[in-house]
Protein backbone atom coordinates (compact mmCIF):
# COMPACT_ATOMS: atom_id res chain seq x y z
CA UNK A 1 0.00 0.00 0.00
CA UNK A 2 1.67 3.41 -1.21
CA UNK A 3 1.36 6.20 1.72
CA UNK A 4 -1.29 7.72 -0.99
CA UNK A 5 -3.48 4.86 -0.89
CA UNK A 6 -2.98 4.48 2.70
CA UNK A 7 -4.23 8.36 3.27
CA UNK A 8 -7.45 7.61 1.11
CA UNK A 9 -8.24 4.53 2.52
CA UNK A 10 -7.88 6.41 6.10
CA UNK A 11 -10.46 9.26 5.18
CA UNK A 12 -12.88 6.69 4.36
CA UNK A 13 -12.91 4.59 7.29
CA UNK A 14 -12.81 8.15 9.25
CA UNK A 15 -16.00 8.80 7.63
CA UNK A 16 -17.94 5.23 7.60
CA UNK A 17 -16.90 3.83 10.57
CA UNK A 18 -16.89 6.92 13.03
CA UNK A 19 -17.28 5.60 16.79
CA UNK A 20 -17.48 1.67 15.70
CA UNK A 21 -15.18 -1.12 16.59
CA UNK A 22 -13.51 -1.74 13.54
CA UNK A 23 -12.37 1.88 13.49
CA UNK A 24 -10.05 1.22 16.38
CA UNK A 25 -8.68 -2.29 14.66
CA UNK A 26 -8.07 -0.52 11.85
CA UNK A 27 -6.05 2.61 13.90
CA UNK A 28 -4.07 0.02 15.21
CA UNK A 29 -3.48 -1.80 11.93
CA UNK A 30 -1.88 1.57 10.35
CA UNK A 31 -0.16 2.08 13.34
CA UNK A 32 1.74 -1.32 13.05
CA UNK A 33 1.87 -0.91 9.07
CA UNK A 34 3.59 2.13 9.51
CA UNK A 35 6.29 0.92 12.29
CA UNK A 36 6.51 -2.11 9.64
CA UNK A 37 8.03 0.18 6.77
CA UNK A 38 9.84 2.98 9.09
CA UNK A 39 12.05 0.28 9.86
CA UNK A 40 12.82 -0.60 6.28
CA UNK A 41 14.89 1.36 4.25
CA UNK A 42 13.22 4.21 3.74
CA UNK A 43 14.88 6.65 1.01
CA UNK A 44 15.13 4.31 -1.77
CA UNK A 45 17.94 6.61 -3.75
CA UNK A 46 20.53 5.18 -4.86
CA UNK A 47 23.19 7.66 -2.36
CA UNK A 48 25.81 7.05 0.13
CA UNK A 49 24.00 9.65 2.10
CA UNK A 50 21.05 8.31 1.76
CA UNK A 51 22.43 4.49 2.67
CA UNK A 52 23.67 6.17 5.41
CA UNK A 53 20.60 7.67 6.89
CA UNK A 54 18.80 4.56 6.20
CA UNK A 55 20.87 2.52 8.70
CA UNK A 56 21.72 5.56 10.72
CA UNK A 57 19.20 8.22 10.82
CA UNK A 58 16.49 7.29 13.36
CA UNK A 59 16.48 8.98 16.19
CA UNK A 60 18.80 7.99 19.08
CA UNK A 61 20.32 5.26 16.18
CA UNK A 62 23.59 7.48 16.80
CA UNK A 63 23.56 8.13 20.63
CA UNK A 64 23.31 3.88 20.71
CA UNK A 65 26.34 3.92 18.78
CA UNK A 66 28.23 6.16 20.98
CA UNK A 67 27.14 4.24 24.30
CA UNK A 68 28.70 0.81 22.41
CA UNK A 69 31.84 2.79 21.78
CA UNK A 70 33.90 2.34 24.77
CA UNK A 71 33.03 -1.62 24.58
CA UNK A 72 30.10 -4.08 25.33
CA UNK A 73 26.77 -3.10 27.23
CA UNK A 74 24.04 -4.78 28.48
CA UNK A 75 20.25 -3.51 27.91
CA UNK A 76 20.00 -1.67 31.26
CA UNK A 77 23.39 -0.03 30.53
CA UNK A 78 22.06 1.69 27.41
CA UNK A 79 18.78 2.42 29.44
CA UNK A 80 20.54 4.29 32.29
CA UNK A 81 22.60 6.00 29.27
CA UNK A 82 20.17 6.78 27.03
CA UNK A 83 17.95 9.51 29.22
CA UNK A 84 14.01 9.51 27.82
CA UNK A 85 14.09 6.64 25.53
CA UNK A 86 11.38 3.87 26.61
CA UNK A 87 12.42 0.42 26.14
CA UNK A 88 10.28 -0.61 23.42
CA UNK A 89 11.75 2.15 21.23
CA UNK A 90 15.46 1.26 22.63
CA UNK A 91 14.27 -2.51 21.84
CA UNK A 92 13.61 -1.88 18.13
CA UNK A 93 16.35 0.25 17.42
CA UNK A 94 18.93 -2.83 18.79
CA UNK A 95 16.94 -5.36 16.42
CA UNK A 96 17.32 -2.70 13.31
CA UNK A 97 20.89 -2.00 14.44
CA UNK A 98 21.47 -5.65 14.34
CA UNK A 99 19.72 -6.08 10.96
CA UNK A 100 21.65 -4.20 9.55
CA UNK A 101 24.93 -5.56 10.82
CA UNK A 102 26.20 -2.47 12.86
CA UNK A 103 25.90 -4.58 16.30
CA UNK A 104 25.74 -8.21 17.56
CA UNK A 105 24.47 -9.33 20.86
CA UNK A 106 26.68 -11.56 22.80
CA UNK A 107 26.94 -13.89 25.63
CA UNK A 108 29.24 -13.49 28.20
CA UNK A 109 30.97 -16.70 29.87
CA UNK A 110 30.25 -16.83 33.31
CA UNK A 111 30.72 -15.71 36.18
CA UNK A 112 29.30 -13.15 34.27
CA UNK A 113 26.19 -14.82 32.38
CA UNK A 114 24.80 -11.94 30.81
CA UNK A 115 23.67 -10.98 27.66
CA UNK A 116 25.41 -7.74 25.51
CA UNK A 117 25.26 -5.93 22.71
CA UNK A 118 28.48 -4.69 21.03
CA UNK A 119 29.81 -3.25 17.47
CA UNK A 120 30.52 -5.30 14.49
CA UNK A 121 33.83 -3.95 12.37
CA UNK A 122 31.27 -2.32 10.21
CA UNK A 123 29.75 -0.51 13.30
CA UNK A 124 33.38 0.47 14.57
CA UNK A 125 33.36 1.94 11.38
CA UNK A 126 30.37 4.00 11.88
CA UNK A 127 31.91 5.15 14.92
CA UNK A 128 34.84 6.00 13.39
CA UNK A 129 32.63 8.35 10.99
CA UNK A 130 31.12 9.76 13.87
CA UNK A 131 34.29 11.64 14.95
CA UNK A 132 33.74 14.90 12.83
CA UNK A 133 29.90 14.61 13.98
CA UNK A 134 31.36 14.85 17.28
CA UNK A 135 33.53 17.48 16.89
CA UNK A 136 31.24 19.83 14.70
CA UNK A 137 29.14 19.52 17.73
CA UNK A 138 31.64 20.19 20.59
CA UNK A 139 31.86 23.62 18.73
CA UNK A 140 28.32 24.13 19.24
CA UNK A 141 27.53 22.76 22.80
CA UNK A 142 27.58 26.01 24.57
CA UNK A 143 26.59 26.20 27.93
CA UNK A 144 24.35 23.19 30.14
CA UNK A 145 20.92 23.99 30.53
CA UNK A 146 19.11 23.10 33.46
CA UNK A 147 17.14 20.55 31.57
CA UNK A 148 20.15 19.04 29.83
CA UNK A 149 20.90 15.54 30.91
CA UNK A 150 24.83 14.38 31.67
CA UNK A 151 26.47 11.39 32.24
CA UNK A 152 30.09 11.56 33.15
CA UNK A 153 31.56 9.01 30.01
CA UNK A 154 30.15 11.03 27.38
CA UNK A 155 32.52 13.62 28.11
CA UNK A 156 35.18 11.08 28.82
CA UNK A 157 34.41 9.84 24.74
CA UNK A 158 34.74 13.46 23.95
CA UNK A 159 38.09 13.82 25.11
CA UNK A 160 39.51 10.37 23.46
CA UNK A 161 38.04 11.79 20.48
CA UNK A 162 39.47 15.28 20.56
CA UNK A 163 43.02 14.13 22.48
CA UNK A 164 45.73 16.16 21.11
CA UNK A 165 47.64 13.20 19.54
CA UNK A 166 50.91 14.97 19.20
CA UNK A 167 51.25 15.22 22.97
CA UNK A 168 50.40 11.49 23.18
CA UNK A 169 53.07 10.63 20.84
CA UNK A 170 55.17 8.33 23.20
CA UNK A 171 53.03 7.95 25.95
CA UNK A 172 51.73 4.67 27.16
CA UNK A 173 49.48 5.40 30.29
CA UNK A 174 46.06 4.82 31.79
CA UNK A 175 44.45 7.68 33.38
CA UNK A 176 41.37 6.38 35.71
CA UNK A 177 37.96 8.78 36.42
CA UNK A 178 35.78 8.36 39.27
CA UNK A 179 32.59 10.32 39.02
CA UNK A 180 31.00 9.65 41.68
CA UNK A 181 29.01 6.22 41.31
CA UNK A 182 30.20 6.63 37.40
CA UNK A 183 34.12 4.92 37.34
CA UNK A 184 35.58 5.05 33.35
CA UNK A 185 39.17 4.86 32.46
CA UNK A 186 41.28 6.18 29.48
CA UNK A 187 44.49 3.99 27.97
CA UNK A 188 46.90 6.18 25.68
CA UNK A 189 49.17 4.59 23.67
CA UNK A 190 51.40 6.03 21.40
CA UNK A 191 48.93 8.01 20.27
CA UNK A 192 45.44 5.42 20.34
CA UNK A 193 43.65 7.09 22.78
CA UNK A 194 40.82 4.83 23.83
CA UNK A 195 38.11 4.96 26.32
CA UNK A 196 37.16 1.90 28.56
CA UNK A 197 34.20 1.38 31.11
CA UNK A 198 35.06 0.18 34.79
CA UNK A 199 38.31 0.51 36.72
CA UNK A 200 41.84 -0.35 35.35
CA UNK A 201 44.65 -1.91 37.17
CA UNK A 202 47.51 0.23 38.51
CA UNK A 203 46.49 3.46 36.83
CA UNK A 204 49.26 6.01 36.32
CA UNK A 205 46.52 8.88 37.13
CA UNK A 206 43.56 8.74 39.09
CA UNK A 207 40.52 11.64 39.08
CA UNK A 208 38.30 11.68 41.73
CA UNK A 209 35.46 14.04 41.96
CA UNK A 210 31.28 14.17 42.23
CA UNK A 211 29.05 14.49 38.86
CA UNK A 212 28.64 18.01 38.78
CA UNK A 213 31.96 18.81 39.88
CA UNK A 214 32.40 17.13 36.58
CA UNK A 215 30.05 18.71 34.50
CA UNK A 216 31.40 22.44 35.53
CA UNK A 217 35.31 20.67 34.50
CA UNK A 218 33.98 19.46 31.01
CA UNK A 219 32.13 22.73 29.95
CA UNK A 220 34.87 24.84 31.07
CA UNK A 221 32.81 26.51 33.92
CA UNK A 222 35.77 24.92 37.07
CA UNK A 223 39.10 24.71 35.95
CA UNK A 224 40.23 21.51 37.31
CA UNK A 225 42.95 23.54 39.46
CA UNK A 226 39.87 25.16 40.90
CA UNK A 227 38.39 22.23 41.49
CA UNK A 228 41.57 20.77 43.68
CA UNK A 229 41.60 23.93 45.70
CA UNK A 230 38.14 23.26 47.11
CA UNK A 231 38.25 19.60 47.57
CA UNK A 232 35.76 19.20 44.81
CA UNK A 233 38.50 17.15 43.22
CA UNK A 234 41.42 14.95 43.99
CA UNK A 235 44.43 14.54 41.62
CA UNK A 236 46.79 11.38 42.87
CA UNK A 237 49.38 9.74 40.84
CA UNK A 238 53.21 10.64 39.37
CA UNK A 239 53.10 14.72 38.69
CA UNK A 240 54.89 14.14 35.59
CA UNK A 241 51.75 11.44 34.22
CA UNK A 242 49.79 14.19 35.59
CA UNK A 243 51.26 16.99 33.56
CA UNK A 244 50.82 14.97 30.35
CA UNK A 245 47.61 13.81 31.25
CA UNK A 246 47.07 17.55 31.39
CA UNK A 247 48.50 18.39 28.30
CA UNK A 248 46.63 15.30 25.93
CA UNK A 249 43.31 16.69 27.51
CA UNK A 250 44.16 20.32 27.45
CA UNK A 251 40.41 21.96 26.68
CA UNK A 252 41.65 24.78 24.89
CA UNK A 253 43.74 22.21 22.27
CA UNK A 254 40.88 20.01 22.36
CA UNK A 255 38.48 23.28 21.33
CA UNK A 256 41.18 23.93 18.66
CA UNK A 257 40.85 20.06 17.32
CA UNK A 258 37.20 19.89 17.04
CA UNK A 259 37.47 22.66 14.19
CA UNK A 260 40.68 21.41 12.53
CA UNK A 261 38.51 18.06 12.36
CA UNK A 262 35.81 19.69 10.95
CA UNK A 263 37.72 21.85 8.56
CA UNK A 264 39.80 18.20 7.61
CA UNK A 265 36.67 16.39 6.70
CA UNK A 266 35.81 19.59 4.84
CA UNK A 267 39.36 19.91 2.69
Amino acid sequence: MTPQTQARVSKWCLRHLKGSPALFKFRSAIVEFRKGTMAEHRYQQYCGLARTLDVAGDRWTLLVVRELMPGPRRFTDLIEGLPGVSRKLLAERLRALENDGIIVQRELPPPAARQVYELTDDGRDLAVAMTPLIAWGARRIGERHATDSFHPRWAGLAMTVLADREAAKGVRETYQFLVGSCAFYITVDDCAVRLHDGRAQDPDVIWTTDEETWADISSGKVMPRSAVTTGALTIAGNSRARARLGKIFSRTEMLGRAQAIVERSLA
